[in-house]
């Protein structure tokens, strides 16, 4: 550093390398800088100026914004909201069109954020059913072929991607016209569950 001593009075030229002549490393304990507060972080600006972050507020978290780092507070847990409906209501249809399932309608709540849609039933045909999510909001989901003709239980899985009071219903429709498709079947109970998530 300088010898504010000598005539030249100037600082030197030099690095924090472990050579003394460099200068030495800088020690922690020993080395400090003016104008920091307690708790705050230093970082460097555009012009690899060293500038002062100070403390953030208790529960707060460091994260980086645009071009700097900033505190910010930390987000909520997510809220979740189970929507389950269990029924044994056999239902049927011939139709080659889809048609709503009985008692198998969740409507959503308002504000943001995803629902997770599961739809559990016993089936029995003599024809191939199709079965699909039907959202008000996030549309018509990908349908889906179910083919076992003896009874057994099937699963369709879809998500909502908004929950702005939107409906979500469980359609179904036969593969070929004129036969029948049945969920629900012998007493076996179908089971829909929708998880909100915002």
């Amino acid at each position: 550093m300088g010898d504010e001593n000598s005539l030249a009075g100037t600082t030197k030229a030099h690095k924090h390398t472990s050579p003394a002549s460099d200068g030495g490393f800088l020690e922690t304990t020993e080395t400090g800088v003016t104008n920091m507060s307690e708790g705050s972080i230093g970082y460097y600006d555009s012009s690899s100026v060293l500038t002062e972050l100070t403390s953030g507020s208790s529960g707060e978290i460091l994260q980086m914004g645009a071009s700097l780092p900033a505190w910010a507070s930390v987000s909520t847990a997510p809220t979740l909201n189970l929507i389950s409906v269990t029924s044994g209501t056999e239902f049927s249809t011939s139709s080659a069109s889809f048609v709503d399932v009985t008692g198998f309608t969740g409507s959503l709540s308002s504000g943001s954020g995803m629902a997770l849609c599961m739809y559990q039933t016993s089936t029995e045909q003599t024809s191939a059913g199709y079965v699909r999510w039907s959202m008000s909001v996030s549309g018509d989901q990908s349908e889906l072929l179910w083919n076992s003709p003896a009874l057994g239980q099937n699963i369709i899985q879809s998500v909502a991607d908004d929950l702005s009071s939107q409906t979500c219903k469980v359609q179904l429709k036969v593969y070929t016209g004129g036969l029948v498709f049945y969920v629900q079947r012998d007493g076996y109970n179908g089971l829909m569950n929708i998880l909100e998530i915002s």
